[in-house]
């Protein structure tokens, strides 16, 4: 299984350390991961689309999470999921 994770660093409660642990977990259980992390706006959408894994993670706030999910709507078998690294988290919230 194909794992990308689409970070944004400056996000409200982003902390590498703890991408690094999760990705390193996932690469175990699961096979290659990818970290790619956002420099600008707009770009996590492009990264989503472009990328042939199996599993996208949003790991950001709520504006990273929109991005990924609304690039998201074009891929017919990719999962999709969220590591809450923002700051207020309504998604993750909301969606438990």
């Amino acid at each position: 299984m194909k794992i990308e994770i689409i970070a944004n660093p400056v996000s409200g409660s982003y902390n590498r350390d703890k991408l690094g642990t999760c990705a390193s977990i996932l690469s175990e259980r699961f096979g290659r991961v990818t970290i790619s992390h956002t420099s600008r706006p707009n770009e996590a959408t492009e990264i989503a689309e472009c990328s042939d894994a199996d599993l996208i993670i949003a790991a950001g706030g709520d504006g990273l999470v929109n991005e990924v999910a609304s690039a998201m709507l074009a891929k017919r078998d990719a999962l999709f999921s969220v590591l809450p690294f923002g700051t207020v988290n309504v998604f993750c919230r909301e969606y438990k």
